[in-house]
């Protein structure tokens, strides 16, 4: 199968007050492999859209796993998400869901393609540069 030109979108939102600076520099930079939500995903690749807007950067998605909060509100699984803290994580569920979700899904997964400029300037950490 080949990889789409777009998908199906996935919205990813810099959070800087919860230590959440740049999910897309990290998604390319491939420090960031999951992200948390509250449903299920079903299709095999997701555009990333940040801060509402469509980036080119398709991902596909290798797994998708339920987590009890008692999985998902620690500092281990909150700085691999790319938030400072638990607290953060549960900050920011609270944002988007209100009381943090039982269970939440862990998605999975890898860069599939990206535009060859949002990969250089996220190599070169230029975070002014990834505020698509």
């Amino acid at each position: 199968m080949s990889i789409p030109e777009s998908a199906v979108r996935l919205p990813f939102s810099a959070m800087p007050d919860l230590g959440y600076d740049d999910p897309v520099g990290m998604i390319l930079r491939r420090e960031k492999k999951h992200t948390l939500r509250k449903t299920r995903v079903n299709t095999r690749y997701r555009e990333v859209v940040a801060n509402g807007k469509r980036t080119g950067i398709i991902l596909e998605i290798t797994g998708c796993y339920p987590m009890t909060p008692d999985e998902y509100l620690t500092n281990e699984f909150a700085r691999a998400d790319g938030l400072r803290d638990a607290q953060a994580m549960a900050e920011i569920t609270r944002r988007f869901y209100g009381e943090p979700p039982d269970p939440m899904w862990r998605i999975e997964f890898e860069v599939a393609r990206a535009p060859a400029e949002l990969v250089e300037r996220a190599n070169r950490n230029d975070q002014e540069a990834m505020e698509i």
